[in-house]
């Protein structure tokens, strides 16, 4: 037989009569007395002047919340069962007063403490519920009194043998430890996944579990005698404390995993702070032990409910998966809280089913959001896999592009090893000689002095010159090479340059009785390193006068073009084939220096030094050449418009 407590008492007056049954709710033999004053004694409430005040329960169950309860319950109970132990039970456990009154032989009223307040080791029978043993004689009829004290106006009272007592409990505590399993099962599984993926979203719900496991539990009577047998004070709280805690997570928990927190961060702002501020009625009822924080509390709940459940259907709406778990868990949670506050504030009747609601929602809740999770990390590792193929694709990319300018780089640095070589065995060759020469020289002055005349000495100087210029060309070279000669660029006239090297090279022009001829000497203002137009001025007029035949012409000139300053130098010499001249700057290609006219001879780096120092400096170096008739090699560099200014001012001025 099920356990069920119905009662609908007819009348006072009327007697609980025991028989065959092993269950009787009372139905006929229980009355009650409001106890407003909250000072009503024993003798008081058992004299005969109180007798009329008792009213018959016409109720199967008496629940109102936001009523703090002070009450006598008279029971009246007659034996008619060979069975004298009977249990006088309490369906309802948050009682802080449960005793019960009986008289002794001598007609004295003896108490048997009771309630959730009395340490636990002291009930006087060891059950989760609230239970009085009774030994009854057969025939006999007793009187006896229950006084009761509770934040919330519940009775629900049988009368029990401790076998159907125990049948009906076996049933409770199975279904309870299933749930219980269910819940620590999650915790544990839901902290290692925690501490693995460090993630506060697991911590969150795990926090959410454990508090409405343990309040369900407590609402239970499971956790008293487990967990705090000897600290009574703390019954009366703790199962609106957990059931807050789990209303909190669960609320931080919810808020991290649709991602409102980071959506809209007003919003979470504002549901989260209205959770936490709902520690004040566990609180509040700690202090002032009011059912008023109950009804409120219940209140909340189901508001922050259905506040997760719309932003659940908000997530999976703007496209989140994983949020269709969370939706019927969640949901199955929201259905069985709602109905269970519908019962409790009397809006829907109280059946058994109704007694696990909270019990089936919290089990449906935590094995939806379980799945929920794993759904998440599911989609945290199709995520990290799509990184990771991302990033070894970029990887593979990098590797391509970096093989490439490897490849590229080594290409180059053999070209210029290569180039090197050239250079260097050219200009061994080239400095073999002069050397060479200038020993012979001194050694037949020193055996034959007397023979020493003007002769011997033009030969030794122009032997001199040609092995300083190719020393200074390779120097140049060396420097430019090695990255080490940077421009330091400045403003000044290119018409100086110009006459410089008309002056400088006026001797060597002559001695060749070519006619050198300096073409608009006007201030030409550039910004420029001032060195490395003046060696790119020398190396070209220095190339003219040695391509060029005696009686020939040089013709040296500056002047702005197209808002560049272009520096011209022009010859009557050789001149340069086409091919040739498409290899003139090139150091892998044109390395071999021609002879002169005059058997001059040359490193082969001037011009590659003309073109680099001149792009160094922003511009552009170029040639026009016909065999046999002489060739014109030019730079430009730019203008900007400070330095048209300045030319502009030097021509008027002139």
């Amino acid at each position: 037989m099920v356990f069920l407590v119905l009662w609908s008492p007819s009348g006072s007056g009327q007697t609980v009569s025991t028989g065959g049954q092993e269950s009787y709710g009372q139905s006929s033999g229980m009355a009650l007395l409001y106890d407003s004053t909250r000072s009503l004694g024993i003798e008081e409430v058992a004299s005969s002047a109180r007798a009329a005040e008792f009213v018959p329960f016409t109720q199967d169950r008496i629940r109102q919340i936001g009523t703090n309860l002070h009450a006598w319950v008279r029971i009246e109970v007659t034996n008619q069962s060979t069975r004298r132990h009977w249990l006088l039970a309490s369906r309802y456990l948050w009682l802080a007063r449960f005793d019960l009154y009986r008289q002794d032989a001598q007609g004295h009223w003896r108490m048997l403490p009771h309630g959730m307040l009395l340490d636990r080791t002291l009930w006087p029978y060891d059950h989760r519920l609230m239970v009085h043993p009774l030994e009854l004689d057969y025939g006999r009829t007793e009187v006896m009194y229950l006084k009761i004290e509770a934040n919330s106006s519940e009775l629900w009272l049988s009368l029990v043998t401790a076998d159907q007592l125990g049948r009906t409990e076996r049933v409770h505590a199975g279904l309870s430890m299933l749930y219980l399993g269910l819940c620590l099962v999650m915790v544990v599984y839901n902290l290692f996944l925690a501490a693995s993926l460090r993630d506060w979203n697991y911590v969150y719900y795990v926090g959410f579990v454990l508090s409405f496991t343990l309040g369900n539990t407590h609402y239970g009577g499971y956790t008293y005698p487990l967990l705090w047998p000897h600290f009574p004070w703390f019954n009366l709280w703790a199962d609106l404390l957990f059931w807050w805690l789990g209303l909190w997570s669960g609320t931080l928990f919810c808020l991290r995993f649709l991602g409102v927190a980071a959506r809209s961060p007003r919003l979470a702002k504002v549901v989260s702070r209205a959770s936490l501020a709902g520690v004040v009625l566990p609180l509040g009822n700690y202090l002032y032990s009011q059912a008023l924080f109950y009804e409120l509390f219940y209140y909340l709940a189901l508001v922050q409910f259905l506040v997760m459940f719309g932003l659940g259907v908000r997530a999976y709406r703007s496209g989140m998966t994983q949020a269709r778990f969370y939706l019927v868990g969640w949901g199955a949670l929201v259905v069985a809280n709602s109905l269970s506050i519908l019962v409790v504030l009397n809006l829907l009747p109280q059946t058994e089913f109704f007694d696990w609601t909270r019990q089936l929602g919290s089990a449906f809740e935590i094995v939806f959001f379980s799945f929920a999770l794993a759904d998440r990390i599911s989609q945290l590792n199709r995520e990290k896999l799509d990184a990771q193929r991302h990033l070894a694709q970029a990887a593979e990319q990098e590797a391509e592009v970096l093989e490439k300018r490897v490849a590229e780089r080594t290409a180059e640095i053999r070209v210029a090893n290569e180039t090197k070589d050239k250079f260097f065995s050219i200009i061994s060759h080239d400095l073999r000689g002069p050397i060479g020469s200038l020993s012979f020289l001194f050694n037949e002055v020193l055996q034959r002095p007397e023979e020493f005349d003007q002769e011997v000495l033009e030969i030794t100087r122009q032997t001199t010159k040609t092995t300083h210029q190719l020393l200074n060309d390779l120097l140049d070279w060396a420097q430019s090479q090695s990255g080490h000669l940077l421009p330091e660029p400045t403003w000044f006239d290119l018409a100086v340059p110009l006459k410089k090297m008309a002056e400088l090279l006026g001797h060597q022009a002559r001695q060749k009785k070519i006619e050198l001829t300096l073409d608009n000497p006007k201030p030409v203002w550039v910004y420029a390193d001032p060195a490395m137009v003046t060696t790119v001025v020398r190396n070209l007029c220095s190339n003219a006068i040695k391509y060029t035949p005696v009686g020939g012409k040089v013709t040296v000139g500056a002047r702005t073009e197209g808002g560049t300053a272009l520096c011209f130098v022009e010859d009557t010499g050789l001149g340069v084939s086409q091919e040739q001249l498409s290899r003139l700057f090139s150091p892998a290609e044109r390395v071999q220096s021609a002879l002169g006219t005059a058997s001059e001879t040359g490193s082969g780096l001037g011009l590659i030094l003309c073109k680099e120092f001149v792009e160094k400096n922003g511009g552009t170096l170029g040639a026009e050449s016909t065999l046999g008739q002489g060739s014109r090699f030019w730079f430009r560099l730019p203008v900007t418009g400070e330095a048209s200014e300045r030319l502009d001012l030097g021509q008027e001025a002139l």
